[in-house]
């Protein structure tokens, strides 16, 4: 398995993930998606995710696109976080982990507890 991940981080821009982590940490950039990007992935998010935080609504449509296949398949989180939380998990847990170059260690494409902090809002407030 060593040699395997060593392999791998040599051919990937490990500069790219460390880019993604500083605006998207909740965000794995693993080597697949390296791939895609490589080879000019049609989604507009894609070449924007490390050079700013992503809007909830492109975050949803990363994960929508990694997870589901498409646009718009998952709850918005903006509308409904607890929907959009249980159905990323659960689409989540499908996936095998991969090799986060950044934290040198093995996770999902999207860490949960970074994603809720970065998005989730804390209640309801009326103005």
């Amino acid at each position: 398995m060593r040699l395997i991940v060593l392999a791998v981080m040599a051919v990937m821009d490990v500069g790219e993930a460390e880019e993604i982590f500083k605006v998207n940490n909740w965000f794995t950039y693993g080597e697949p998606l390296h791939r895609l990007r490589e080879w000019g992935v049609r989604l507009k998010e894609m070449d924007f995710i490390d050079e700013k935080k992503l809007a909830p609504s492109e975050m949803m449509k990363v994960c929508s696109n990694l997870f589901m296949g498409s646009d718009n398949e998952l709850p918005h989180p903006e509308v409904d976080w607890p929907a959009f939380e249980r159905t990323l998990r659960d689409a989540s847990a499908k996936e095998p982990e991969l090799y986060d170059p950044v934290t040198k260690r093995m996770h999902r494409w999207i860490k949960p507890a970074e994603l809720k902090s970065a998005y989730a809002k804390g209640g309801c407030s009326v103005m």
